[in-house]
């Protein structure tokens, strides 16, 4: 199982790429995302979409708050690879529909 990322922005690209060549996302390349994502928002001129981008913000924060909780926790409890494939298929379905909702009301604008 695995999720992967392209993106239509020539930089945003070029950080996946290059954060994904080892297969592993450090702490620094993580945090590094995070930090780029909220400048993004910071540049973004649209007052009548401030409140929106300001809840988008706190949910990306809660969701990735929430990934590592699980994971730490699947860890932590020692969860079965049955478990673990479970965890793993529900959290896709979940970004799955983010993205869907992305292609269908946001990419077009």
């Amino acid at each position: 199982m695995t999720l992967s990322i392209n993106s239509t922005i020539a930089l945003l690209q070029q950080k996946i790429d290059a954060a994904a060549k080892d297969g592993v996302y450090s702490y620094l390349e993580f945090e590094q995302f995070r930090d780029d994502a909220d400048k993004q928002l910071a540049r973004a001129k649209d007052p009548s979409a401030d409140e929106s981008l300001f809840k988008l913000q706190a949910a990306a924060d809660a969701a990735v708050e929430a990934l590592e909780r699980l994971a730490t926790d699947s860890r932590k409890n020692k969860s079965s690879p049955l478990e673990k494939s479970a965890l793993k298929t529900a959290v896709e379905w979940q970004l799955a529909y983010v993205v869907a909702c992305y292609l269908s009301r946001v990419y077009h604008l």
